[in-house]
């Protein structure tokens, strides 16, 4: 799951993708499919044990 770091629950990674400029998280938010850059300035931490990510993506993204 991914969440804000509010810890609102923005949905599930479906997949990373990568076009050449960087990989990007695939996710399901609100019925529609977003992506999120994988960097340092939209993701703020990453739990594998936990399966969480917490996320800070810049205004626009999930608009």
């Amino acid at each position: 799951m991914i969440f804000l770091k509010d810890n609102t629950s923005i949905g599930k990674v479906l997949s990373v993708q990568n076009f050449g400029a960087g990989d990007l998280l695939e996710v399901k938010y609100n019925t529609k499919l977003t992506l999120i850059p994988f960097d340092k300035t939209n993701i703020l931490s990453v739990n594998i044990n936990k399966k969480e990510i917490i996320a800070d993506p810049i205004p626009g993204i999930l608009d």
